[in-house]
């Protein structure tokens, strides 16, 4: 099956359709729009910056097959496949955080979001307890409700009988950014602690991403120079020069 170039794909679910190409302008792939059980090939455009629910997610060889992490759809950072480990960094050139790519991965501490991304969808973060605070770059257009600083809290209703789950923030959340950026409006509009970086901040060095360069940051650095063992996560972040 291969689409034309238009921004928004809308499906049906072909059980048969082993292979799929989208258009070079194609951006969004709605809700179960390529739910096709049987897929095993597919190119993504670099246009791309959404996937809908019940979408490649499981259920076809495609994704099967893959190996567990962060998966990508060219420049979209698509869902993490697996269990989530505590550092995550996203890899250099990503553009976009998928709608809920990050959704109750409840061991992640720290995230790298590398400078370039553009956008983050809804409840990219949500549910991640243990994230305690985020660096968002100044590259970061938008940011969707729920991103950030939120999980769910289980409501039990004595009148009536029943549970029902609340969106709460979660408590000492902070973001790290620049004054006048997205954000700066996210984190005020959702009433989270927003800590301003210094126009000129070089968070190349920053190794472990909070937003502080630290004698932590020196040691994996040094250790990446001199070829010692450095875990996977930090090694990107660590080669500063490219």
């Amino acid at each position: 099956m291969k689409s034309k170039n238009y921004s928004i794909v809308v499906l049906r679910i072909v059980a048969v359709w082993k292979k799929v190409v989208l258009g070079k302008s194609v951006e969004t792939i709605g809700d179960w729009a390529l739910s096709c059980p049987a897929l095993e090939e597919i190119n993504f455009p670099e246009a791309l910056r959404f996937v809908g629910s019940g979408s490649l997610f499981g259920g076809c060889p495609w994704y099967d097959n893959l190996p567990d992490g962060v998966i990508y759809a060219s420049k979209l950072a698509l869902v993490y496949k697996g269990d989530c480990p505590s550092k995550v960094a996203l890899k250099a050139g990503t553009k976009a955080i998928n709608r809920s790519c990050f959704y109750g991965c409840e061991e992640l501490e720290n995230v790298v979001i590398p400078n370039g991304i553009e956008y983050i969808g809804k409840t990219a973060f949500y549910g991640c307890e243990k994230l305690k605070s985020v660096t968002v770059p100044k590259s970061v257009t938008k940011i969707e409700e729920y991103s950030f600083g939120y999980t769910n809290e289980t409501v039990y209703d004595e009148q009536n009988y029943y549970s029902y789950d609340i969106d709460v923030r979660i408590d000492g959340f902070v973001i790290y950014g620049y004054k006048d950026t997205e954000a700066e409006r996210y984190a005020k509009e959702n009433e989270i602690s927003f800590v301003a970086l210094e126009e000129n901040t070089e968070l190349l060095w920053d190794t472990d991403g909070d937003g502080k360069i630290t004698i932590i940051d020196a040691t994996y650095i040094q250790r990446y120079l001199v070829h010692l063992k450095v875990l996977s996560f930090y090694a990107e972040l660590a080669d500063v020069n490219g």
